[in-house]
């Protein structure tokens, strides 16, 4: 039985936002529109990262049950499983984004590797706030410490992910 199979359809849309929300948590914390884009491009390459084909994603079966499940969806299906929210309203983004990660989590607690799955939420949350470069259309970026609200994002979320577990 596939992943898909064994959730709700309410349950199989969190877990397949919950990456990508898990980092937009994170990356809405702080900083503008131009950060978040940047932070969310380097969160979906450490997502895709962990789908390249023909290995383990190291994160445990249901990660890679779930990325096989990515992998062999329509783009037709992409959109139509993808949450959709106003792109203006970036603080309206954050609740919705933790209630993602909130219901994919208890969804997935009983599931085998589920803390696999919880640790990989939190890492791609982390890359999105470990890529803050600062700067100006790259003008003047380098690398910067996470800040204050990217920090109590992430601490958040692993308490979160944490409960749930």
């Amino acid at each position: 039985m596939s992943l898909r199979e064994q959730l709700t359809p309410e349950q199989w849309i969190a877990v397949f936002n919950a990456p990508a929300a898990s980092a937009a948590y994170a990356a809405s914390a702080s900083g503008g529109v131009w950060e978040f884009i940047h932070e969310m491009f380097a969160a979906g390459k450490f997502i895709a990262l962990a789908s390249e084909e023909g290995r383990s994603s190291t994160y445990g079966s249901l990660v890679d049950a779930l990325l096989a499940e990515m992998a062999g969806m329509t783009r037709d299906e992409i959109v139509e499983n993808t949450i959709s929210f106003d792109r203006d309203a970036q603080q309206d983004l954050r609740p919705l984004m933790r209630q993602v990660v909130c219901d994919a989590a208890a969804a997935t607690s009983a599931m085998p590797d589920a803390d696999g799955f919880r640790r990989w939420l939190l890492e791609s949350a982390c890359k999105a706030a470990e890529s803050s470069r600062g700067g100006f259309l790259g003008i003047g970026a380098h690398p910067q410490p996470i800040d204050a609200q990217e920090k109590a994002a992430l601490d958040e979320l692993e308490q979160i992910l944490t409960a749930t577990g």
